[in-house]
């Protein structure tokens, strides 16, 4: 089971910050911090709503387990163009349902690359 420090830690890494600039980010200390990253001391409820805003993920998924969601921002789209992404969505979700995955190691390594967690 990946734990929240973990997520922060791949999270920060992923964009290439260091823990003082994700301290900075978050008005917090760099050894705030470190102790998040391991696991030592928890974020309050205003600072995962940072990091979860910051990384553009969900709050859902830097707190559960294998769940992983992605964070979108519909607020300036209209109802149609909301519409047209949820449809979107539909379909690669039933792509992928329907389509076993290729077990072969280039497709391995391709999805590896684009999972944060």
């Amino acid at each position: 089971m990946v734990i929240l420090g973990e997520k922060i830690k791949t999270l920060r890494v992923s964009r290439n910050m260091t823990q003082s600039e994700l301290a900075e980010k978050l008005n917090v200390t760099k050894s705030t911090v470190s102790s998040y990253e391991n696991d030592s001391r928890q974020p309050s409820y205003e600072v995962l709503i940072k990091i979860s805003s910051l990384f553009n993920v969900t709050i859902d998924s830097l707190l559960m387990g294998k769940r992983n969601g992605i964070y979108l921002d519909v607020h300036n789209l209209n109802q149609f163009q909301i519409k047209v992404i949820l449809d979107l969505l539909n379909v690669f979700t039933m792509d992928n349902i329907s389509k076993p995955v290729m077990n072969d190691k280039k497709n391995e390594g391709e999805r590896g690359k684009n999972e944060l967690f």
